[in-house]
């Protein structure tokens, strides 16, 4: 943390004199080093540390680079938020993990004549508890679950297609067909299908308990679970898909050749770049809403660099503009959605957002914790999300139920999109969290009675 923090002053001074080019490779470098490090004391590349600190602090320095002319120089309670963020975070995390405050901001230094690093040996040992075969009764609950949510999700996809009146992969010319493909409360379910890939690669690597039929029937929900987000031309359902199955994958000790690894995110980004064309998002378009500084730049430069950058300038722009906070209207939007209170009482969500430009309405992990509390709310928000997330990492290590690793997975997708989205004030992340809970419940019962 010293280093991060050494790195904030220096970018906030260098920002200050539009010396933009060193400020943000200056914090880059300190989230490589944060990550690494972080790498280095758990053992582990999915560490949810690691990826929050990755995420969102090189998501903040991408940002600080300024190579749009949308960008503005930050005010500083900007600054003093992402600080702030950081700082609770890793605190909460560090001291639930049971390291002390000189570890957490020290972390090569020893501690009682013994390395931090030593936390290595112990992330070693809890990895031959890791071991798949101890998951086999849990098979047929997560195929059962993988199952019927692809299932759900399909037939939920349909129906929405025959009251809306279109398929939004074949519609031509609508760049936003996607966003007006959402039926009320039906779009919950045909955005389902993204835990189906990870239900089917914990099926994968559960060992003994699988059969051929099994085998069939969990390669015909995957390719459900794949074919929804891409009929939807939705690159993000798709990306999150993909991302909770590889997180899945790695954290049940599965390993992949670098070559194969290669190869898929290759085809990944093709797929991208078709649902992209699909979606009539044309290089003229975008551009034009980006208003890059350099206008030579390949579009898959600014169009990665613009859906990070933007969310930190749509933060910024809260803080100087917001009149006065919402106190937990914001952070509470799933309660007043599934409780049908936002019907009943349409101020409770009515509140206006803010961001820079109209077309980039994405915001940062903390936007809503702000908007509700300030800096006192940014700081407890993320002090509660470092201390779930070290529980939910002890939990994933000695769980017997296979379904823990797509918690940790949703978790882990999460905090690596910090810079994305306030996702714990969506309803459908909350949706997800109940589904998985299901398929949790299921997995549990199973296991019971096989034994």
């Amino acid at each position: 943390m010293t280093v991060f923090l050494f790195c904030q002053a220096a970018a906030f001074l260098f920002s200050r004199w539009n010396a933009n080019l060193p400020a943000g490779l200056g914090i880059l470098a300190s989230a490589a080093y944060l990550y690494a490090a972080e790498a280095g004391r758990s053992g582990s590349k999915l560490s949810l540390r690691g990826l929050f600190l990755l995420s969102f602090v090189g998501g903040e320095g991408l940002a600080c680079l300024k190579l749009s002319f949308i960008g503005e120089m930050w005010c500083p309670g900007m600054w003093l938020s992402v600080t702030l963020a950081v700082l609770g975070f890793s605190t909460a995390y560090g001291l639930l993990s049971g390291e002390s405050l000189r570890e957490i901001f020290f972390p090569g230094m020893a501690r009682d004549g013994a390395s931090s690093w030593s936390v290595h040996a112990a992330f070693r040992e809890r990895e031959l508890r890791d071991d798949p075969r101890r998951f086999r009764d849990a098979s047929g609950p997560v195929l059962l679950a993988a199952c019927g949510i692809a299932m759900v999700s399909l037939l939920s996809f349909l129906l929405e297609a025959r009251i809306l009146g279109y398929v939004p992969f074949f519609v031509r010319g609508v760049p936003h067909a996607y966003s007006a493909f959402h039926v009320h409360g039906l779009h919950y379910f045909t955005v389902s299908c993204v835990l189906v890939p990870p239900l089917s690669v914990i099926y994968f690597r559960t060992g003994t308990g699988r059969t051929f039929r099994g085998d069939i029937l969990a390669g015909i929900a995957l390719a459900c679970g794949l074919a929804v987000p891409l009929l939807c031309v939705s690159r993000f359902q798709l990306v999150f898909a993909v991302f909770l199955a590889g997180a899945v994958y790695f954290r049940m000790g599965g390993k992949i050749h670098p070559a194969l690894m290669a190869a898929g995110g290759a085809a990944l980004a093709a797929l991208l770049v078709i649902l992209t064309a699909a979606r009539s998002h044309s290089a003229e378009y975008l551009n034009g809403i980006f208003e890059m500084k350099n206008s030579r730049l390949p579009l898959f430069v600014s169009l990665p660099y613009i859906y990070i950058a933007m969310n930190y300038e749509n933060l910024d722009y809260l803080i100087r503009a917001l009149p006065a906070h919402a106190f937990g209207k914001r952070m509470l939007m799933p309660l007043w959605t599934f409780t049908g209170l936002k019907s009943m009482f349409p101020e409770l969500v009515n509140a206006p957002l803010y961001f820079i430009k109209e077309e980039l309405t994405t915001t940062t992990l903390i936007y809503d914790a702000w908007y509700d509390f300030g800096t006192a709310g940014v700081l407890l928000f993320a002090a509660a999300l470092g201390a779930v997330s070290a529980r939910i990492t002890e939990a994933c290590d000695y769980s017997d139920n296979p379904v823990a690793f797509l918690f940790y997975a949703q978790f882990a997708a999460y905090l690596a999109f910090s810079f994305f989205s306030a996702w714990f004030s969506l309803p459908v992340t909350w949706f997800y969290f109940g589904v998985t809970f299901l398929a949790g419940l299921m997995a549990y019962l199973g296991i019971g009675r096989r034994r």
